[in-house]
């Protein structure tokens, strides 16, 4: 019997390669990405203990890959997604732009939403290995994570662990060997929040504006499941987790901007949002001038 490449961790693997250009790594969040760019045109992947969403950047390319000591080659289009089920060895070489992005799904994220989502217990179900396919709307979720990281969205967890949670959910929907038996899905409501989670989960959020708040820290306070929660918190409220915190910083900011003397940059920072232009055009999204001015007009 040939004895199997021994596994490792895709940190592991990284460990191993030039510094990405972007990444972000949280263990309790289980958000874990990073980007290259200008990496060498040939690499060898080790048998890895985790799942890779890789996303292909840069421009059109042509991928070759040997598995298993045969070859493919694939005409990959830019922001095509690859699909790396855990376990398998890849030589890859790629003519064109060396450029992609790396989202690892370790076996805890999967074996987490098989049995929130669809019912099943671990290893019920695999990703299907798929090079340069297309899936808009999983796209725009993988491009979203990488630029909630790279502008650092809020400064906050809780947008990035909400994309995940509706991009693995879609990911394992429509690209494993769970569709068929596909239950649910965090994108279709099925029901609120109770009262007395709702109340307890926005009034945590009232309470730690300037704190970096993530997604397990919610569900935590519910007992819910954090693809639950997302759905159910949209249900009740009809904005996303993310998008009520937002609101309630902005609402504290224009009190705080009332009521204090306190500069633009203290009041971005007790609530929890970054001083500058990004606050100063949400500030005016929400409430039509700018901090600046709303200050000014309120003298």
């Amino acid at each position: 019997m040939t004895d199997l490449p021994p596994r490792i961790t895709a940190l592991d693997w990284y460990a191993t390669m030039p510094r990405p250009s972007l990444w972000r790594h949280d263990e309790i969040g289980h958000l874990s990405i990073r980007r290259y760019t200008g990496t060498s045109a040939e690499m060898r992947q080790p048998a890895l203990d985790d799942n890779l969403l890789c996303m292909h950047l840069g421009g059109p390319k042509r991928v070759t890959r040997w598995r298993g000591g045969r070859a493919s080659v694939h005409d990959v289009e830019l922001g095509a997604l690859t699909i790396l089920p855990a376990h398998q060895t890849n030589r890859w070489l790629t003519t064109g732009p060396v450029d992609f992005a790396h989202l690892t799904l370790t076996d805890t994220l999967i074996d987490q939403v098989l049995a929130e989502e669809f019912g099943k217990g671990p290893a019920a179900s695999e990703l299907l290995d798929q090079v340069g396919m297309r899936d808009p709307f999983l796209e725009t979720l993988f491009r979203s994570l990488l630029l909630a990281i790279a502008s650092r969205e809020d400064g906050g967890r809780l947008y990035p662990d909400s994309l995940l949670v509706v991009l693995a959910t879609t990911l394992i929907a429509r690209h494993s060997t769970a569709r068929p038996q596909a239950k649910a899905s965090v994108l279709t409501p099925k029901g609120g929040l109770s009262g007395w989670r709702l109340r307890r989960v926005i009034d945590y959020m009232a309470a730690n504006l300037a704190a970096d708040v993530g997604l397990a820290d919610l569900t935590t306070l519910t007992g819910l499941s954090r693809a639950q929660f997302f759905r159910a918190f949209r249900q009740s409220t009809g904005l996303s987790p993310h998008r009520y915190l937002s609101g309630l910083r902005l609402d504290k900011a224009q009190m705080l901007l009332d009521d204090t003397s306190l500069d633009l940059k203290a009041v971005a920072d007790a609530v929890g949002l970054r001083a500058g232009a990004r606050f100063s055009a949400r500030f005016k999204q929400r409430f039509g001038v700018a901090p600046r001015l709303y200050r000014q007009s309120r003298r």
